[in-house]
C-alpha cells in the first residue's frame, strides 16, 4: 500500500473517531421490588455559639445504621421504602452536659437512666416515598418515634423535641437525598455539570444551590463532585425549641464526592464537608420577652455509605 493511501486511511480513522459522540450516562433510580440494603451515616459536628461575649462549644459524633427495603414501585415511577433504625451511637459534649448513647454497648451510656429511653428508637420503622428523580416526597412515621421518648424525665418533652429536630422526618429526607437526589435531567458525559436547588436540614432548614460535576466513570461506578451554596430561606418563622423561638440567618458552603452505582442509581458512598456561620435570635422561654442575639459557626463532616 502506498504512503498516500496509508495517510488517507489514517486521516479517515481520525475523522470518524472525532465525529463519534462520547458515551453518555443517564443517571436515574432503578429499584427492584424487595431489594434490601443497609446504609451507615457517620457525622462529626462542631457547633460554636457566642452569646453576650460568652463562647460555648458543642461537639457531636454520631453513627447510625438504617435498613431499607423496597416495598413497592408505582406506575408513576415513585418508589415506596420501609426503613428501620438498626443501631445507633451518639456522643455529645456540651458546656452544661455531656451524653453518650450506644445501642450495642449500654454499659457506655451516660447518664445511664436517661439514655436508656433511647432504646425505644432502635427497631422503629417508618415509610419513605421517592419520586422518579430520587427526591423524597414523603416520610411517614418517623416523628412519632420521639413522642414520649423521655417521659418521666425532667424536661423530657423539650428533650424529645430536640431529638426530633436532629433525627426527625426533615433530617431523614435531607440525608437520603444525598444518596439519590442528585440526578441530572439529561444524559451526561465526563466533565459535564448540572445545578439543582433543594432544601437541606442543617441545624435548621437551609436552601442549597448545588453544582454537580461528573468527574469519572470506571467499572460501572460514576464519581461525582459537588459544591453547594447554603443560605437561610428569605423569610422564616423560626424554630420552636425548649419553649423558645429561634430564628436563624445563616449561610455557608458544602463540598463533597459521591460514588454511584450506574446500574441502580444508588450512591455507594457520599462524603460531605460543611462550613456554615451567621446569626441566631432567641425569644420566649428562659430568655423571656426580650430578644437575644448570638453568632454561631457550624462545621462538620458527613459520610453516608452502603454496607
Amino acid at each position: 500500500m502506498s504512503y498516500s493511501k496509508i495517510l488517507f486511511f489514517g486521516c479517515l480513522a481520525i475523522l470518524l473517531l472525532g465525529s463519534c459522540s462520547p458515551k453518555t450516562l443517564q443517571l436515574s433510580l432503578q429499584p427492584k421490588a424487595n431489594d434490601a440494603f443497609t446504609y451507615r451515616m457517620t457525622q462529626n459536628i462542631n457547633n460554636a455559639v457566642s452569646v453576650m461575649g460568652v463562647d460555648q462549644e458543642t461537639t457531636m459524633e454520631q453513627i447510625m445504621d438504617y435498613d431499607y427495603k423496597v416495598q413497592k414501585i408505582n406506575s408513576d415511577g415513585t418508589v415506596e421504602l420501609n426503613s428501620t433504625l438498626k443501631k445507633m451511637r451518639m456522643e455529645q459534649a456540651a458546656p452544661m452536659m455531656s451524653v453518650v448513647y450506644d445501642s450495642e454497648k449500654p454499659e457506655d451510656n451516660n447518664p445511664a437512666d436517661m439514655m436508656k429511653s433511647m432504646d425505644k428508637l432502635i427497631g422503629q420503622k417508618f415509610n419513605i416515598k421517592l419520586n422518579k428523580t430520587g427526591e423524597v416526597v414523603m416520610v411517614k412515621g418517623s416523628d412519632e418515634m420521639f413522642e414520649g421518648l423521655f417521659e418521666g424525665t425532667p424536661n423530657g418533652e423539650a428533650m424529645s423535641e430536640q431529638m426530633k429536630s436532629q433525627f426527625g422526618a426533615n433530617n431523614i429526607a435531607s440525608g437520603l437525598e444525598y444518596l439519590t437526589g442528585f440526578y441530572p435531567k439529561e444524559s451526561i458525559k465526563v466533565g459535564d455539570t448540572w445545578v439543582k436547588e433543594s432544601t437541606k436540614q442543617i441545624t435548621t432548614s437551609m436552601v442549597a444551590t448545588t453544582t454537580y460535576t461528573l468527574k469519572e466513570r470506571k467499572n460501572g461506578i460514576a464519581t461525582i463532585t459537588f459544591t453547594s451554596d447554603l443560605k437561610s430561606p428569605p423569610a422564616t418563622e423560626g424554630v420552636e425549641m425548649m419553649g423558645m423561638t429561634i430564628k436563624y440567618d445563616l449561610k455557608g458552603t458544602q463540598t463533597g464526592t459521591i460514588t454511584v452505582d450506574e446500574a441502580t442509581g444508588w450512591a455507594k458512598r457520599t462524603d460531605i464537608t460543611q462550613d456554615i456561620g451567621g446569626d441566631m435570635k432567641m425569644s420566649g422561654g428562659p430568655v423571656g420577652a426580650t430578644e437575644m442575639s448570638a453568632t454561631m459557626k457550624v462545621g462538620g463532616t458527613y459520610i453516608y455509605e452502603r454496607l
